[in-house]
């Protein structure tokens, strides 16, 4: 049974709006905030969201259209290879940096002296997002635009373009295990052991401040791991079924239904972010109510009003 167009059409519509509207108020909160964008569990997490959001102006819109014309669009070779890219390169990227974050976690919480230095800091915290996203952007570029041999193009399914390393079995055990298998592996395990070093600390150290601290660095992180958990584990055990012949037809069934949900895990990534971080949420109702105040208030000059409070809010 196949989700119909127009369930799959609506669906990533309503996600996509609200998800751009709520990654731009949390960008803009990260960069304009002192105490959000000085923290370092924020970065490697701004940068997944950053990821996030050129994905949700450039490969969702082509997605909403596909499915609009009910799968029927005819595309060039060219621009089905630039669709890939996005699809691919950025999902496994996005994947692979929370990966990270789920390690780094660990550094930033237990093992704070390591990055006392800036050196240490370059080294530890810096490089690895930074080697990660050339590396993931890089091998699918490679993959994808200068492949050793000619790509073709699939007019019927929505990824158009077949891959001609698709046939080599160096590249898919490559691509399961390395892009797929191993960054859930590590986001299921460091963030459940990251959950029971936190607690077990919790009852060996009793110290407020820092355990309020750890514990908000604890529930950003374990929000997110769920968020892939629920999204994106189901997906990539489809695409492991596909590879061996005993599983195949079972990984061929669950597959539409695994990749349909896998699409949402960028979209709500922003939301995750803002119900994980206390100072966002504050800063979201406190606009919220402050502009119901002036409407009560001043009805007649309500326009007027909130001029000067966005001015002011520019200038602050």
């Amino acid at each position: 049974m196949i989700i119909p167009n127009k369930i799959i059409f609506s669906s990533y519509l309503v996600a996509l709006i609200l998800s751009i509207s709520c990654s731009l108020f949390v960008l803009f909160h990260l960069i304009r905030d002192p105490n959000l964008h000085r923290a370092l569990h924020n970065h490697v997490i701004g940068l997944i969201l950053l990821l996030g959001f050129i994905s949700e102006i450039t490969n969702y819109p082509w997605m909403l259209h596909y499915y609009q014309q009910e799968r029927q669009w005819k595309r060039s070779l060219r621009f089905c290879e630039i669709w890939s890219f996005f699809d691919w390169g950025f999902y496994i990227v996005h994947t692979m940096l929370f990966a990270w974050a789920t390690i780094e976690r660990h550094i930033l919480i237990f093992h704070d002296k390591w990055i006392f230095t800036r050196l240490k800091r370059l080294l530890i915290h810096y490089l690895p997002p930074l080697i990660i996203l050339i590396y993931g952007l890089t091998f699918y570029f490679v993959i994808v635009f200068l492949p050793p041999c000619h790509n073709v193009v699939q007019n019927t399914i929505m990824l158009c373009v077949i891959s001609c390393l698709n046939k080599s079995k160096f590249y898919g055990i490559w691509e399961a295990i390395l892009h797929q298998t191993l960054p859930v592996s590590i986001i299921l395990v460091s963030s459940s052991t990251l959950l029971l070093r936190v607690l077990y600390q919790k009852r060996r150290i009793h110290h407020r401040v820092r355990w309020r601290k750890h514990r908000k660095m604890t529930i950003q992180l374990i929000s997110i791991a769920i968020l892939y958990i629920l999204f994106y584990v189901p997906a990539t055990i489809a695409y492991a079924f596909t590879k061996f012949e005993s599983t195949y037809e079972t990984g061929i069934y669950i597959g539409p239904y695994a990749t349909y949900f896998s699409y949402f895990m960028i979209p709500l990534f922003p939301f995750v972010c803002i119900l994980s971080l206390p100072e966002l949420q504050t800063n979201r109702w406190q606009i919220f109510f402050f502009r119901r105040l002036i409407r009560r208030v001043y009805p007649n000059t309500t326009l007027c009003i909130t001029a000067v409070v966005h001015k002011d809010s520019i200038i602050a």
